[in-house]
C-alpha cells in the first residue's frame, strides 16, 4: 500500500496538511499514532508499506517542509 508522506507543514505544531489528509490525530506529543496504526494493519495483512517522500531532502528555504524528519519519525514504526 502506498502511504503518502505529507511533509509540508510538518514543521508546525498543528501539522495542517497531515491533519487535512487524515494522517495526524491532533496530538503533537504523539504524531505517529496514525502512521503506527497503518503500519500495524499492513503488517497483519502481510502487505507492504510504501512510503512516499522517502527520497526527499529538507529544504532550508522552507522551514515548515520537513520530509526527512517525517521519514525518520515514521521509520520508528518498523523497529
Amino acid at each position: 500500500m502506498q502511504v503518502p508522506g505529507i511533509h509540508w507543514y510538518c514543521g508546525t505544531e498543528n501539522h495542517a496538511a497531515e491533519a487535512t489528509a487524515g494522517l495526524f490525530a491532533g496530538d503533537p506529543q504523539n504524531t505517529l499514532s496514525v502512521y503506527e496504526s497503518i503500519a500495524q494493519t499492513l503488517e497483519s495483512l502481510k502487505a507492504t508499506f510504501i512510503f512516499t517522500c522517502a527520497e526527499m531532502k529538507n529544504d532550508p528555504n522552507i522551514a515548515t517542509d520537513r520530509p526527512q524528519e517525517l521519514v525518520e519519525q515514521v521509520h520508528v514504526c518498523f523497529k
